[in-house]
């Protein structure tokens, strides 16, 4: 029997149409387990999960998000930077196409005094603004509106509003032995290169 673990949520989109046929094949599929150590050897390798139990396959498959244990346990570098400015990204049920009429679904806004990127998701429309570094996180969270105002004045409903750093960053290799690397565990980059 193959046995796949995967660290993290449970299947959507793509994932769940993989691990449906995984399963057919006989896979097991589990979900949120956590990786403490990653051994391998010539036929195969040996996962020890959070709780202690032990797994073994062919090969591991490390698809664990920037911060993959599989990785560090593999020993791989994350080479790269991290971007001194953070990102105000916010969530919003307002309908943006009707304040703004024949915006596109991904739009990069250029001024000469605020740049901003505007995104429709299945479930909101999505605002992105940078933000200047050492900036404390309740000022900028409290500025939202104001900027927001500036895109269009109305009252914006927002569902979600946070800070994030961007991340240029590669593992020095996409495979260790018996173990590979995919996702953001492999390579992450700004969110905004990855939207369109």
């Amino acid at each position: 029997m193959t046995r796949v673990l995967v660290a993290g949520a449970g299947p959507v989109g793509l994932t769940a149409a993989l691990v449906e046929h995984l399963r057919r094949a006989g896979g097991d599929v589990r979900f949120g387990e956590r990786v403490r150590d990653v051994l391998t050897h010539a036929g195969g390798v040996q996962v020890t999960a959070g709780d202690g139990t032990r797994h073994r396959g062919g090969w591991l498959i490390g698809a664990d998000g920037a911060g993959s244990a599989v990785r560090r346990c593999a020993g791989v570098e994350f080479a790269g930077l991290t971007y001194p400015e953070r990102f105000l990204v916010a969530s919003t049920g307002t309908d943006v196409a009707s304040l703004l009429p024949g915006i596109a679904d991904v739009n990069y806004v250029f001024d000469p005094d605020e740049w901003l990127v505007l995104l429709r998701t299945p479930d909101h429309w999505r605002v992105l603004f940078p933000t200047p570094e050492g900036t404390p996180d309740g000022d900028e969270l409290a500025r939202l509106p104001e900027r927001l105002g500036g895109v269009a004045e109305t009252g914006w409903d927002i569902a979600h509003a946070s800070l994030y750093r961007v991340h240029q960053r590669a593992a020095v290799r996409f495979r260790a032995g018996r173990v590979l690397l995919a996702g953001d565990a492999a390579h992450v980059n700004t969110r905004s290169a990855g939207w369109a």
